[in-house]
């Protein structure tokens, strides 16, 4: 699975790596300029995650500009991948487990398992801030259309 590197630079971007080691998923990088480095991850990767930027928090906007870019790139190449993931990103809001379940359900049908690595995740990042773990984590229903 490759992922933006400029993505991982941030906090979000930091739970979803965490959160995909947690799930033994191993993680490659998209380098910028994405367009270039595509070709490269075309060989050893089948599928990539790109971070879609709905609302860009103050301070953010270099960021979002810079995750536009790659996932524009990805876009323009999008017959070339087998799978593309859109990631919703909400800088204001922060993370959010749906999406993140919506990931782990590519590896994996076990929801606990998947809101377990979730939780461990943040707790490794120190984002929680409380022996519960977070609240969005509490899964009632994913809906997944697998074909």
């Amino acid at each position: 699975m490759a992922v933006p590197e400029v993505f991982l630079q941030d906090q979000l971007g930091r739970l979803l790596e965490r959160f995909l080691h947690e799930l033994g998923v191993r993680v490659a990088r998209v380098t910028e300029p994405a367009a270039e480095d595509l070709h490269r991850l075309q060989q050893t990767v089948d599928v990539i995650i790109t971070p879609i930027v709905q609302r860009a928090a103050r301070g953010k906007e270099e960021l979002s500009q810079r995750l536009g870019a790659v996932t524009a790139a990805i876009q323009s190449n999008l017959d070339k991948w087998s799978r593309v993931i859109p990631l919703p990103v909400n800088f204001e809001q922060g993370p959010v487990f749906e999406p993140f379940a919506r990931i782990g359900l590519l590896f994996t049908e076990n929801l606990d398992r998947i809101r377990q690595a979730y939780t461990r995740a943040g707790e490794m990042l120190d984002l929680w801030g409380d022996e519960d773990g977070p609240a969005s984590a509490q899964l009632v229903a994913v809906r997944t259309s697998k074909g």
